[in-house]
């Protein structure tokens, strides 16, 4: 893992100042580039992966739900 520092990153969920994490890791034979970019109190906003398959971007599309005090989670 190396951290990349923190940048500004803007997904369909909105704009994000969050910290930047590169992997690269082999499995099974093929090498996988990865890169995250994790919000506080978010997670995972976007994340891109690299390999001799290709290039795939997942990338949140809409801001997490917040839970307001005193009232029951609906099911």
């Amino acid at each position: 893992y190396e951290h990349q520092g923190e940048e500004e990153v803007e997904v369909k969920a909105g704009k994000y100042t969050a910290l930047k994490i590169f992997v690269k890791a082999t499995v099974g034979g093929n090498e996988y580039k990865t890169t995250r970019w994790y919000a506080s109190g978010v997670g995972i906003v976007k994340e891109v992966q690299e390999s001799d398959q290709g290039t795939r971007t997942l990338e949140l599309k809409a801001p997490p739900a917040v839970k307001e005090e005193g009232k029951k989670e609906e099911k």
